[in-house]
């Protein structure tokens, strides 16, 4: 099953491409080297016994503090924190690719009035702009 998945991107957010085709496994990429930087402060953290030390200024654990590890929809937001992620860019996603559609939006306003203009059913429309996510058929 495909779906359309709103992802927040850069201004002037272009997806990478090699030899004119779309990069279809970027998100994976992206995925793997989050989760390894992810994983490798859980190891500073349980070397260094962090918790232990929190414990006597807060009582936080290692996801309070840090988070929860990266996940496969979210990893190209997740990916890139030196960025200005004000804006928006549907994906249509699978199991294993993200292939953008349509231009990147400003905001979300304009995202709706976009598919509006495509003859999007108001349904599909509504659903994708409260959820970031819906099935496409």
């Amino acid at each position: 099953m495909n779906w359309l998945t709103i992802i927040r991107v850069p201004k002037n957010w272009e997806h990478p491409k090699k030899d004119g085709n779309f990069i279809l496994d970027v998100g994976l990429d992206q995925y793997i080297d989050a989760m390894q930087v992810w994983l490798g402060m859980y190891q500073y953290w349980v070397l260094n016994n962090l918790e232990a030390h929190l414990e006597k200024i807060g009582n936080e654990d290692f996801i309070d503090f840090v988070g929860m590890p990266p996940d496969r929809e979210n990893c190209i937001t997740w990916q890139c924190p030196k960025y200005d992620l004000t804006c928006h860019q549907i994906y249509v996603t699978d199991l294993e690719d993200y292939i953008p559609f349509g231009p990147v939006f400003k905001n979300l306003d304009d995202m709706r009035a976009w598919l509006e203009l495509n003859l999007f059913p108001q349904d599909v429309i509504t659903e994708l702009i409260e959820t970031h996510r819906v099935a496409r058929s």
